[in-house]
């Protein structure tokens, strides 16, 4: 099983929330506040990991919002109303950021991405990984 690793980029006015806060790793933010890259992940086959979370602060207010694969990797990007690295219940997801996919370990550059999603209208993303 390859390990992957996935960028946010982060959409204009935003930024991103502090990576790995609390005890929850379901609701924190995965993403490194400087370049957006998460950590490595490896999903076994068969598994699906959707705690693969982005969160975003909007200093200036939120903005307005086929066949199974052998593995997903997933999660939420999420606007971090209160800039504390964990989506709290009044905070909503954000549509129509970008993420993108790699495969390997993060380095200091991401090298070419393997696939590239936008989050739907719930914040959500999905990638199919082997």
């Amino acid at each position: 099983d390859s390990p992957y690793y996935v960028e946010f980029v982060k959409p204009e006015g935003s930024e991103f929330s502090p990576q790995n806060v609390g005890s929850d790793d379901t609701l924190d933010s995965d993403a490194n506040p400087d370049t957006g890259l998460t950590d490595a992940y490896v999903v076994p086959a068969g598994e699906v990991d959707d705690t693969v979370d982005g969160g975003l602060f909007f200093p200036s207010g939120t903005p307005t919002p086929t066949s199974t694969p052998a593995a997903q990797l997933g999660g939420t990007v999420f606007s971090d109303v209160n800039d504390d690295g964990i989506q709290d219940t009044n905070e909503p997801g954000v549509p129509g950021v970008t993420v993108n996919l790699y495969e390997g370990t993060p380095g200091p550059q991401p090298g070419t991405p393997i696939d590239s999603v936008t989050t739907d209208e719930n914040g959500d993303y999905l990638f199919p990984v082997q």
